[in-house]
């Protein structure tokens, strides 16, 4: 079954399955350069932007700008809210530096509406330098974001309510 129409193009899919089977979907349309989500609430598939370029690209544009939405994961917390980790790239610091791909990203649906944000560098990680994410969460519904930056493996959480940032394993 096709779940977007015939002229779009995605790639860096996630999923995940709630025990009800309702099926949730965070992936990056090619066409449009942003974090998209779909699920099947009912009959029929539902899909929203949740994260898009600034920089106002028209869907089917050559144009170089910055991806919204590459290397995503999604998990679903034990009050059916959904966690996205994804990577905002940033072709400018790309270009000048040579290393990573782009700022680490995290968006939720836990406050009724989708809400995204930039998780902030830390003593050493540079988090605009990012790139692979993955997504979990704790019997506290609290996020847990591994990813790969210019320093290593490194990992996220928003445990004590706000986010940190720590080096597991330098490169």
């Amino acid at each position: 079954q096709s779940l977007e129409t015939a002229n779009s193009f995605s790639t860096n899919t996630a999923l995940v399955a709630a025990a009800s089977g309702q099926i949730h979907i965070a992936y990056f349309d090619v066409d449009t350069r942003s974090l998209r989500y779909l699920t099947k609430p009912s009959l029929n598939w539902s899909a929203v932007s949740i994260d898009f370029s600034e920089e106002g690209m028209s869907p089917g544009s050559t144009s170089d700008f910055d991806p919204v939405g590459v290397f995503s994961s999604i998990a679903r917390d034990t009050l059916g809210k959904l966690h996205i980790s994804y990577i905002k790239s940033n072709y400018d610091t790309l270009r000048s530096t040579g290393d990573g791909w782009g700022i680490l990203m995290y968006a939720s649906n836990s406050s009724g509406g989708w809400v995204d944000r930039a998780l902030t560098p830390a003593p050493g990680i540079d988090a605009s330098l990012a790139q692979q994410t993955a997504i979990t969460t704790d019997a506290n519904n609290k996020a847990h974001i591994a990813f790969f930056s210019n320093v290593g493996i490194n990992y996220a959480t928003n445990r004590s309510g706000a986010w940190a940032l720590t080096n597991i394993e330098s490169a």
